[in-house]
């Protein structure tokens, strides 16, 4: 029994025996005086009375209950119908709604007579409905909180939603009350945290490799950077457009120019002799306007003027993005050689000359010497043969001065050394 029936028997009780009491003792007052006939008749008109009252109450006290009745089962029906979230009943039997409310049917897109002509498997994914099949058998033991369940609309759409339902009795069918919350933003939204989460590790751990690799990249650059400055080889950076960038040590030493002094400078002007290198020019400017790897010996000049010979290598340098970033030269001091060379086409010269000179002048007083000795083989001694004798001796003298012209003509290209 509860509370509310009690009440009703409790209140029914007090007001009888109220009744009782205070008619019996109403009765007996008024008794003294009277014959059997009229006390009989007032004893009878007070258990009319008493049923009178009784009905009254009693019928008050059920109409009151009813009333609370209606108004509690108003309130309800209030609550389900007019509930923001999607609530519905069905038959735990036959999974069948039999009430929807109009915020089911305004989120899920189907009429109420299309939802009480389905039941609660046709709003699910396919794949979900052997699940729900076998929650819904259990559902007499649970109360509240189902969990979150994937819920299809009349369009194909899909939505999570978290789901409250209540074993109910409605109509006289064990039903159940379902509540259904809405939460697909939030699970989107805690998808995007999640993948957001999930990137941020991505990322940390990328620039965590990334920061490896710089610290990598810019201890190769320290070891390059002290490998460029140690050799001997000459290294200049240019920009685009020609202009000095940065040159090492080896460069600035031997040039004996300053950073400075060089820095923002045309490389043509520091790097190239003013003097008949045309060719070399033309052809450097030609590789350099199309991008292209240029090797050529050049002639430089210091900062004091002195001449000197390189063999010199230029490279364009390409940045991440295939763009061209600056011009990187690396000379190598090719001085000593070109010296070399030059006197060796000085000796050849010579010794072209010295061909001539033995091929044509020596043979004129050889060729008088012969004749000569000739000539005295059939002469006897007398005036012809002194002046034999004469003439062999002036051809002789002109062939010791051709000799020593030869000689001289050596030294010279030799530098005053022996010919090797």
């Amino acid at each position: 029994m509860d509370y509310k029936s009690l009440k009703i028997v409790v209140l029914y009780l007090v007001a009888a025996l109220a009744w009782i009491i205070l008619s019996d003792q109403v009765l007996k007052l008024a008794a003294a005086g009277m014959t059997s006939g009229e006390l009989s008749f007032w004893q009878s008109v007070k258990g009319v009375g008493f049923v009178l009252f009784t009905a009254f109450i009693l019928y008050s006290l059920v109409k009151k209950n009813n009333e609370n009745l209606a108004t509690s089962e108003r309130q309800y029906r209030e609550l389900f119908t007019g509930n923001p979230s999607p609530m519905w009943i069905y038959n735990l039997s036959n999974y069948r709604f039999v009430e929807v409310n109009q915020s089911a049917i305004e989120k899920y897109g189907y009429s109420r007579d299309e939802f009480l002509k389905m039941t609660v498997l046709d709003i699910r994914p396919e794949k979900d409905r052997a699940a729900v099949i076998e929650f819904i058998k259990k559902i007499q033991n649970r109360q509240g909180n189902s969990g979150y369940w994937t819920h299809r609309k009349r369009s194909g759409e899909e939505l999570s939603a978290s789901i409250k339902s209540f074993p109910v009795t409605f109509n006289g069918q064990e039903c159940a009350m379902v509540l259904a919350i809405d939460i697909t933003e939030r699970i989107n939204q805690q998808r995007q945290l999640e993948e957001s989460y999930r990137k941020e590790i991505e990322l940390n751990e990328a620039l965590a490799t990334h920061i490896d690799l710089i610290k990598q990249s810019n201890e190769e650059k320290r070891r390059m950077g002290e490998i460029i400055e140690k050799i001997n080889n000459f290294v200049i950076i240019a920009e685009i457009n020609g202009d000095i960038r940065w040159a090492n040590k080896a460069f600035l030493q031997f040039s004996q120019y300053t950073m400075s002094e060089i820095m923002g400078k045309s490389a043509q002007s520091v790097l190239i002799s003013a003097g008949n290198q045309v060719d070399a020019v033309a052809s450097l400017l030609s590789a350099l306007n199309n991008q292209q790897f240029f090797s050529a010996e050049i002639c430089g000049k210091t900062k004091a003027g002195e001449e000197y010979w390189v063999q010199t290598d230029i490279s364009p340098i390409y940045d991440e993005e295939g763009k061209l970033d600056c011009y990187i030269a690396v000379q190598t001091l090719i001085t000593e050689r070109k010296q070399r060379e030059e006197k060796i086409q000085q000796q050849n010269k010579t010794l072209r000359q010295l061909a001539w000179v033995s091929s044509h002048e020596l043979r004129k007083p050889v060729s008088s010497i012969i004749s000569l000795i000739n000539i005295l083989k059939d002469t006897e001694d007398g005036p012809e043969k002194l002046e034999c004798m004469r003439l062999l001796e002036d051809c002789a003298n002109e062939l010791d001065n051709l000799v020593k012209d030869i000689t001289k003509k050596v030294n010279v290209a030799e530098g005053e050394q022996p010919l090797v």
